[in-house]
């Protein structure tokens, strides 16, 4: 029944559900009836289940590492948690090594990759690179997200890549963590974010701003027996320059009350609304002739209209 162009035959085969692995001896295989391959003794798994042991190793060669191979090694720790470790050898360079750790527990679960090398053979230094991911839902409200990374120098993915998660193909290598509450009528948050130059081509002038930190406010609240509906969105952000470059840094904040009387029918809609938009800002660094506090209020009023098109058709 069904294709059988591949088949293992085996004088002895040993299946151990608990484990999760079956083994053969003097075995062999065979495509449309012919032997192409024979083993004394083999294992392999019955099921989904991980086990410990030897991965799949990498080989590479390149101008800047020379041979470079990797022999990973999965240590299967518990069901909700393992690590991975990854020997690194590039003939230019030398040893280096690296470690992902994965962990899973009932409302939280992340990922922490580290690789060092402790001397390079070109640069003579230290050279290394982190990355910590984690999700956490304290509660159905309230959870917790973080993003970060670094690593020894601007050159060091142009020179050694990542070994683990450790990959990055954009110009900046970026960092950030949030916290939010959420209700049906609110939402509230706080963030950070940060950047690190990883191209050595590249100027640290031009590298984003940080947000140290960014805070948001935004509220909804409509009214089910009246056309009423009142929001608010709200905004501060710390921008900070990396390096200390003459440009300007400062606070925003930024608020929006609106209203809208939405009347929705069956045969379309509109919904008038009303807005008040006042953005506020406090500049350091500033050089040009100007304050360094500006601010701008736009009221703005808008009107959306719609028709709700219905057509029967006759068979």
């Amino acid at each position: 029944m069904g294709n059988q162009d591949w088949m293992l035959h085996a004088s002895r085969m040993k299946v151990n559900d608990e484990t999760g692995r079956a083994s053969v001896k003097n075995a062999w295989l065979e495509f449309k009836s012919v032997p192409v391959m024979y083993f004394p003794y083999g294992s392999f798994p019955i099921d989904d289940r991980r086990l410990t042991g030897l991965l799949t190793p990498s080989v590479g060669l390149s101008g800047r590492s020379g041979f470079d191979i990797r022999l990973p090694f999965y240590w299967n720790m518990a069901p909700n948690y393992d690590l991975t470790i990854a020997p690194r050898y590039m003939t230019k360079r030398g040893f280096m090594i690296g470690a992902d750790f994965r962990y899973l527990w009932h409302r939280t679960f992340g990922e922490i990759d580290f690789e060092v090398m402790p001397e390079d053979q070109i640069t003579k230094t230290l050279r290394w690179g982190g990355s910590f991911q984690n999700s956490t839902q304290f509660t159905d409200e309230l959870s917790m997200n973080i993003n970060a990374n670094y690593v020894s120098d601007n050159a060091y993915f142009s020179d050694l890549d990542g070994s683990l998660g450790l990959n990055n193909r954009n110009r900046y290598l970026e960092s950030n963590a949030n916290i939010a509450y959420t209700l049906p009528w609110m939402s509230a948050s706080a963030r950070i974010d940060n950047y690190q130059n990883i191209d050595p081509s590249a100027s640290n002038k031009n590298v984003p701003y940080r947000r140290l930190p960014q805070l948001k406010l935004d509220m909804f609240k409509s009214f089910n027996d009246l056309p009423l509906e009142m929001g608010l969105d709200s905004e501060y952000v710390y921008f900070q320059r990396h390096f200390p470059d003459g440009k300007p840094q400062g606070q925003r904040f930024n608020i929006k009350p609106e209203i809208s009387f939405p009347f929705v029918s069956q045969a379309g809609f509109i919904i008038p609304k009303i807005a008040m938009q006042h953005t506020q800002y406090w500049l350091d660094n500033e050089t040009l002739s100007r304050p360094n506090s500006l601010s701008k209020t736009l009221p703005i009023v808008s009107l959306d209209t719609g028709l709700f098109l219905n057509e029967t058709l006759n068979h």
